[in-house]
């Protein structure tokens, strides 16, 4: 049986590739909500896996949502979605969260 650790690392994984693909879709849309809901969802998921740095770009995409300008907003996102790139490698690619 698979280790519970490395079912809740996977299922952080499912839910956070798709959460970052709406994000990116709630963006082109500028449904500023969305992107709210996505970032404080993420923040969320992100904190009850110690992924702290993830966690903190999704803080600042939340609260840049409901008050910062478009470009501000874009910033962060782009911070979240290297943070999310990093932790995703790690994750998928063996390395210290996957036990490789």
């Amino acid at each position: 049986m698979e280790p519970l650790y490395r079912r809740i690392l996977g299922l952080f994984h499912s839910e956070t590739v798709k959460w970052v693909a709406q994000l990116n879709e709630a963006m082109v849309r500028d449904d500023r909500r969305e992107v709210h809901r996505i970032g404080h969802a993420i923040k969320g998921a992100a904190g009850n896996v110690c992924a702290l740095s993830l966690a903190q770009s999704a803080r600042e995409v939340e609260s840049a949502a409901l008050a910062g300008s478009v470009e501000v907003l874009r910033a962060h996102i782009a911070a979240l979605e290297e943070d999310w790139r990093r932790l995703d490698e790690a994750i998928m690619g063996g390395g210290p969260c996957h036990g490789g």
